[in-house]
């Protein structure tokens, strides 16, 4: 898995999900560093998002959905 259960998953891996400081199981670099890699690869690169333009038309609308 990737992005929060990825280190989830790292964690059990490496300890059993028994531990008394994050750090001793995963350094806060390498935390800092899978989630860098999962953010950039699921989109979540803020910078590039918020200087790219509108995903939606100025003005468009959402149509109502009908039910049956």
């Amino acid at each position: 898995g990737a992005g929060p259960f990825g280190l989830l998953n790292m964690v059990d891996e490496r300890c059993g999900g028994e531990f008394d400081n994050i750090d001793d199981v995963i350094p806060a670099a390498e935390r800092s560093d899978f989630m860098a890699r999962y953010k950039a690869a699921a989109g979540f690169a803020i910078e590039k998002l918020n200087s790219s333009g509108p995903t939606i038309a100025a003005g468009a609308r959402a149509r109502e959905a009908v039910l049956s």
